[in-house]
């Protein structure tokens, strides 16, 4: 009888061992890293985004002022299953969209840097629009809900991730770093050149 305690006792330990290693988490966004670089001198401009089969919906161009090295910049949607936000920052070479990323990463990278308060952002055109608001009980990752004024805080970005590609950076919507690089190459897989 003592051996089948001391069986089940040790199994035990090894199975909360096992599963404590694991990882545990159902974010895969820990093999992903913040920001991919696609090397390019192809330059491209809006048309290339707007036209078929890519079909990115413009519905704002902010102001460059704030940002050095941008020549546009502008703020939309694709609409795939779900509709998907996107930024686009135009720039005139690969090499300054490279001198831009610091700037992204404002709006698309760790906690740490991420900058939504006007006060502490470099780039503050469309801050409101880069805002992900979520409901009190949801927590960080979670489902859109509630909002600002009814529990809900709107301290996250919408963006999790970011390509840079030729003579642009592309900000994508996502939950996760994982979800926000899919959304990437779903739009990147269309355009043409």
């Amino acid at each position: 009888m003592k051996n089948i305690y001391k069986t089940i006792s040790i199994t035990l330990l090894l199975l909360s061992i096992i599963g404590c290693s694991s990882g545990g988490s159902s974010d895969d966004s820990s093999a992903i890293g913040v920001g991919k670089i696609v090397t390019s001198d192809v330059i491209y401009s809006l048309d290339d985004f707007t036209g078929s089969p890519v079909k990115f919906k413009k519905l704002k161009e902010y102001s460059v002022e704030e940002l050095t090295y941008a020549k546009n910049v502008f703020y939309g949607f694709r609409k795939f299953e779900d509709p998907i936000d996107y930024e686009i920052r135009f720039f005139d070479s690969h090499e300054d969209a490279l001198n831009g990323e610091a700037l992204v990463r404002e709006r698309a990278g760790t906690k740490e840097e991420i900058k939504l308060d006007k006060d502490e952002a470099i780039f503050t055109e469309g801050l409101k629009d880069v805002r992900h608001c979520f409901g009190e009980s949801q927590g960080e990752g979670g489902v859109a809900g509630g909002g600002a004024g009814i529990g809900g805080h709107c301290i996250n970005s919408k963006y999790r991730n970011y390509v840079i590609q030729g003579n642009f950076i592309l900000l994508c919507q996502g939950m996760d770093l994982s979800a926000s690089m899919k959304n990437c190459d779903n739009l990147l897989s269309l355009l043409e050149k």
